[in-house]
């Protein structure tokens, strides 16, 4: 593009837009790949995994991830976090995930992720202790299960920062630039644009957010400029947009409701608990084992049939320890809970608060659920 520049055949604006389009497209292809490798580690099945990069590359929203939109870098940063939450990188994964709230705001909930994975270690920790110690004194027991809720919350305090900080960083700016920074000399279009739409230029009188507790510049734009609230949009001249996003909600509803059902004893439990370890401790329990080695890496979604067969004796085997078949087609099913809650939380918030007409967009962006799904019917 420089070249081009250098050369008079493109102006400054088109070598812009090309240069955007070149780095969107790049982006696109890493992000089919992430998408990729995540479905492998999560769905544990690699033409599920193959076929949702196949359907990302063609979905709805695909005109946005190469046109100069914040979509693809967002779902970039995004699905490379959750790479890095699955490899137990908690750290980078937020990090990643505070990229992302640079790029779109609504990228705020991927911290749920984030807290997900660390609540879910937490309680892996937690039953290990127990049942190392169910025979020890119990004030061990409570004296090491306080220790790790230190040390979690303060990894749960460190990835919150990591991922909520750009926004308010971003924030803090705007606040500097239009609340108490001087006016600036800027292009008098640019100018003469903001003044018939009726936008606060830089130099004005504060605007009346600069004066709230918590000055946010986002939700004043939001409901001041968007026109964005609770229900704002459900009138009768948005009908048209309403049935042009009822495709995409239908389809994410049946996703939510296909992956959440699978397992209904991990959607109760939130995907958190790990029933392999409480069958095999209720094992324990009942004496029909001796012992067994927990191996936390393991426990992480895995559904491998536990095989603990009757003892010698005669004794029958422990109940709940047969693995549904739901579970055979899908290993992960404890992992998946939290992308459904995701999805699904995505859906109700674009029903009640967003511009109808974006939601498409927003959920082909932000969701990989709803590529694991199409592919699962393919």
């Amino acid at each position: 593009a420089k070249i081009l520049l250098h050369t008079g055949i493109l102006q400054f604006s088109s070598c812009v837009l090309l240069t955007s389009v070149l780095v969107n497209f790049g982006l696109f292809v890493l992000a089919s790949q992430g998408l990729y490798r995540l479905g492998k580690a999560v769905v544990k099945d690699d033409r599920i995994a193959y076929y949702a990069a196949l359907f990302f590359c063609i979905n709805p929203a695909s005109i946005f991830m190469t046109a100069p939109y914040s979509e693809v870098l967002y779902f970039f940063t995004l699905i490379y976090a959750l790479n890095g939450l699955q490899a137990g990188a908690k750290y980078a994964a937020s990090f990643l995930i505070g990229l992302g709230v640079f790029t779109r705001s609504n990228g705020l909930i991927g911290t749920g992720f984030v807290l997900h994975s660390i609540a879910k270690s937490f309680f892996a920790s937690v039953h290990k202790i127990h049942v190392l110690h169910q025979r020890s004194c119990s004030i061990t027991y409570m004296r090491e299960v306080i220790t790790l809720g230190f040390k979690t919350a303060q990894e749960m305090l460190i990835c919150i920062l990591l991922c909520i900080l750009p926004f308010f960083f971003f924030q803090y700016f705007t606040f500097l630039k239009f609340c108490q920074s001087p006016s600036e000399v800027m292009d008098p279009s640019i100018k003469n644009y903001g003044r018939q739409q009726g936008y606060h230029l830089q130099g004005d009188e504060p605007s009346s957010w600069c004066h709230n507790p918590l000055p946010l510049s986002y939700t004043y734009i939001q409901q001041h400029h968007w026109g964005v609230g609770f229900l704002q949009y459900y009138t009768w001249k948005q009908v048209p947009n309403f049935l042009l996003a009822v495709p995409i909600f239908c389809l994410s509803l049946r996703a939510c409701y296909y992956f959440l059902n699978l397992d209904h004893k991990a959607s109760m439990y939130l995907g958190l608990w790990d029933f392999r370890a409480l069958a095999l401790h209720r094992a324990l329990m009942l004496k029909k084992v001796d012992s067994f080695e927990y191996d936390e890496d393991e426990s992480r979604g895995s559904t491998q049939n536990v095989g603990l067969n009757s003892s010698e004796n005669g004794d029958p085997k422990v109940e709940d320890l047969e693995i549904p078949p739901s579970l055979k087609q899908l290993p992960s099913v404890g992992d998946m809970v939290v992308f459904a809650l995701h999805l699904l939380s995505l859906v109700i918030f674009g029903l009640m608060f967003v511009h109808i007409q974006v939601v498409t967009r927003l959920l082909c962006s932000s969701s990989p659920l709803l590529y694991w799904y199409c592919a699962s019917l393919y």
